[in-house]
């Protein structure tokens, strides 16, 4: 799983591992947090439809509201977190 860890999910399977799969990607491809977020959601907004959010950092608080089925909250090489959810 390449340094990614889950933390807390509310998303099927399939979204999950692409969730994965776009972290990796833009941790590889992208150094500022800031790009590495506009990646995700990017990746997210064009295969799921709009309008995604995404919080990526090292300390940040949150209390979000989202669609059932449309959060995931994980880390990437135990130091860098990432947010990802779906809202109305």
């Amino acid at each position: 799983m390449s340094g990614v860890k889950l933390l807390v999910v509310d998303m099927e399977e399939q979204v999950q591992q692409y969730a994965i799969q776009s972290v990796t990607n833009a941790f590889e491809s992208n150094r500022s947090e800031r790009d590495i977020a506009a990646n995700i959601k990017r990746d997210f907004d064009q295969k799921y439809d709009k309008v995604w959010n995404v919080v990526v950092g090292r300390d940040f608080g949150s209390h979000v509201v989202y669609q059932t089925k449309q959060y995931i909250f994980l880390s990437y090489n135990e130091n860098t977190y990432i947010l990802i959810w779906k809202s109305n």
